[in-house]
């Protein structure tokens, strides 16, 4: 899986920092090595702003980067903000209880197109995680399964 770059710009003392559509270990290493660069570099900033409108995917490593990015930007006297945070990174966010921790904003929607009929629908796969397609992994969690059923099936028996 290619490595995908951050890419930020500024205007005035606003960063605005485009996020990659997965946040997993890489992307996170990247945000951390991107956000201490700018802690080096841009130290009249006032506001850091994380656009996660392309992020359909986070996952624990992308949350830490998130709550590290968080801690050096207080540390800076930075305002973060999370700009356009989507359905699935939202539902992290709250699981881990970070929602009241970071500023969330959204931009205007956009208007809903009108719905087109269709043959089929295809789920869409490309921001599914990497195990989800590997046989072996299946493979243990069904053998895990059976053995959870055959210890509960113990306790009743």
């Amino acid at each position: 899986m290619p490595q995908e770059t951050i890419l930020s710009s500024q205007v005035e003392d606003v960063c605005i920092v485009q996020m990659p559509p997965a946040l997993t270990v890489s992307e996170a290493v990247n945000l951390e090595t991107a956000v201490k660069d700018l802690v080096r570099e841009q130290a009249q900033l006032s506001q850091l702003i994380l656009d996660l409108k392309q992020t359909q995917f986070i996952d624990s490593s992308g949350i830490g980067a998130l709550v590290i990015s968080r801690r050096l930007s207080q540390q800076q006297g930075w305002d973060l903000v999370l700009k356009n945070v989507q359905t699935q990174v939202n539902m992290a966010l709250e699981m881990t209880d970070l929602l009241s921790v970071f500023t969330i904003v959204c931009d205007a929607p956009e208007p809903a197109p009108s719905p087109k009929p269709t043959a089929s629908v295809e789920p869409d796969r490309r921001f599914t995680h990497p195990s989800v397609n590997s046989f072996g992994k299946r493979g243990l969690d069904i053998l895990g399964s059976i053995v959870g059923l055959a210890i509960t099936a113990g306790f009743f028996f």
